[in-house]
């Protein structure tokens, strides 16, 4: 919802495991886009010596589809889950925002629906990310820049390979393939960068939320709701 969330009956704990979780999808993730770059910088070869006259074998062209796909499909499986992950992170991670009354501009449930809205999530996921840096640690609050790095990386790296995979391109099939290839190795490029800036997030949030948790005591017990939420009434 727009507006300032209220302060609900949530309990008090560091989502670590959910953290850890996303963080090693994130590399897990980094590590099959590099090899991704790989097979695409092979079948951009490939294209470019049939371009120039050198056709390849059928073997060698059956083995580059392989490659491709194979590579292809790991990393949309581990993108995917890393994705639905670090959404149960930031909602956790949101929840406890709410708790501590640092009055977070959504709720949690907006805070991961939003990602789900088509037009609304251009904008919402830049908005989400950066205020948990600003209100977890105040002093942050100039990270806005490394946000739009993270926005613009994340936005373009989704946006470009599907840009050149629809449009028509050249009339020349191998070159509008090789140009779908380059749009793909660009968008994997981007996507690494913005999994790096993701992980700096992660991190640093627990980190500033781990500093705020210290002052209620022990985060593996439930905070009772009046102690931590509720404040005293007047006499």
């Amino acid at each position: 919802m727009l507006g300032y969330a209220a302060p609900g009956a949530y309990d008090l704990f560091a989502p670590s495991k959910r953290a850890s979780a996303t963080i090693i999808l994130c590399v897990v993730h980094m590590v099959l886009l590099l090899a991704l770059i790989a097979v695409l910088v092979m079948q951009h070869q490939l294209l470019d010596d049939f371009l120039h006259g050198i056709k390849a074998s059928p073997s060698a062209a059956n083995a580059n589809d392989l490659r491709v796909n194979l590579v292809q499909g790991l990393e949309s499986i581990v993108g995917m889950s890393m994705f639905i992950v670090m959404l149960c992170w930031l909602y956790r991670a949101y929840r406890n925002m709410i708790t501590m009354r640092m009055y977070p501009r959504f709720t949690a449930g907006w805070a991961v629906g939003y990602w789900f809205i088509p037009i609304l999530n251009l904008f919402r996921s830049f908005q989400i990310l950066t205020e948990m840096l600003v209100l977890n640690g105040r002093k942050f609050a100039e990270k806005g820049t490394l946000g739009g790095i993270w926005w613009c990386s994340w936005f373009f790296g989704f946006l470009i390979p599907i840009f050149y995979t629809v449009s028509g391109g050249s009339s020349d099939q191998i070159e509008m393939l090789i140009r779908r290839t380059d749009s793909a190795v660009l968008g994997a490029i981007l996507t690494i960068i913005s999994n790096a800036i993701l992980i700096f997030y992660i991190r640093r949030v627990m980190e500033l939320q781990a500093t705020e948790i210290a002052n209620y005591g022990n985060p593996s017990e439930p905070m009772p709701l009046v102690a931590a939420v509720m404040p005293p009434r007047p006499q």
